[in-house]
Protein backbone atom coordinates (compact mmCIF):
# COMPACT_ATOMS: atom_id res chain seq x y z
CA UNK A 1 0.00 0.00 0.00
CA UNK A 2 0.93 3.98 -0.50
CA UNK A 3 2.88 5.54 1.98
CA UNK A 4 0.83 8.58 1.79
CA UNK A 5 -2.40 9.09 3.00
CA UNK A 6 -5.44 10.21 0.85
CA UNK A 7 -6.66 13.71 0.95
CA UNK A 8 -9.54 13.22 2.98
CA UNK A 9 -11.59 15.95 2.02
CA UNK A 10 -11.67 16.94 -1.55
CA UNK A 11 -12.82 20.79 -2.47
CA UNK A 12 -11.91 20.77 -5.93
CA UNK A 13 -12.96 19.50 -8.91
CA UNK A 14 -11.46 20.03 -12.54
CA UNK A 15 -13.64 22.31 -14.27
CA UNK A 16 -16.07 23.51 -11.36
CA UNK A 17 -16.61 27.29 -11.43
CA UNK A 18 -14.18 28.71 -8.98
CA UNK A 19 -16.38 32.00 -8.22
CA UNK A 20 -17.25 30.75 -4.77
CA UNK A 21 -14.18 29.65 -3.44
CA UNK A 22 -11.99 31.47 -1.43
CA UNK A 23 -8.23 32.80 -1.48
CA UNK A 24 -7.17 30.36 0.84
CA UNK A 25 -9.24 27.66 -0.89
CA UNK A 26 -7.79 28.69 -4.04
CA UNK A 27 -4.11 28.37 -2.56
CA UNK A 28 -5.53 25.17 -1.10
CA UNK A 29 -6.07 23.64 -4.38
CA UNK A 30 -3.42 24.64 -6.04
CA UNK A 31 -1.05 23.09 -2.97
CA UNK A 32 -3.36 19.95 -2.96
CA UNK A 33 -2.64 19.62 -7.39
CA UNK A 34 0.92 20.62 -7.39
CA UNK A 35 1.49 17.33 -4.53
CA UNK A 36 -0.97 15.36 -6.94
CA UNK A 37 1.39 16.24 -10.16
CA UNK A 38 4.38 15.60 -8.37
CA UNK A 39 2.89 12.03 -7.33
CA UNK A 40 2.07 11.47 -10.80
CA UNK A 41 5.47 12.27 -12.02
CA UNK A 42 7.46 10.08 -9.13
CA UNK A 43 4.64 7.04 -10.67
CA UNK A 44 5.91 8.06 -14.49
CA UNK A 45 9.94 8.04 -13.28
CA UNK A 46 9.05 4.52 -11.84
CA UNK A 47 7.57 2.77 -14.52
CA UNK A 48 10.04 4.37 -17.43
CA UNK A 49 12.70 2.83 -15.49
CA UNK A 50 10.77 -0.93 -14.92
CA UNK A 51 10.05 -0.41 -18.80
CA UNK A 52 13.64 0.62 -19.62
CA UNK A 53 14.89 -2.02 -17.11
CA UNK A 54 12.08 -4.74 -19.16
CA UNK A 55 13.56 -3.76 -22.51
CA UNK A 56 17.01 -4.28 -22.06
CA UNK A 57 16.19 -7.52 -20.39
CA UNK A 58 14.82 -8.91 -23.62
CA UNK A 59 16.92 -7.58 -25.73
CA UNK A 60 19.47 -9.67 -27.17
Amino acid sequence: MDDEEPLTRQIFEIGMSLDKLSIDELEANIDQLEREIERLRGAIGAKTEAQSTADSFFKT
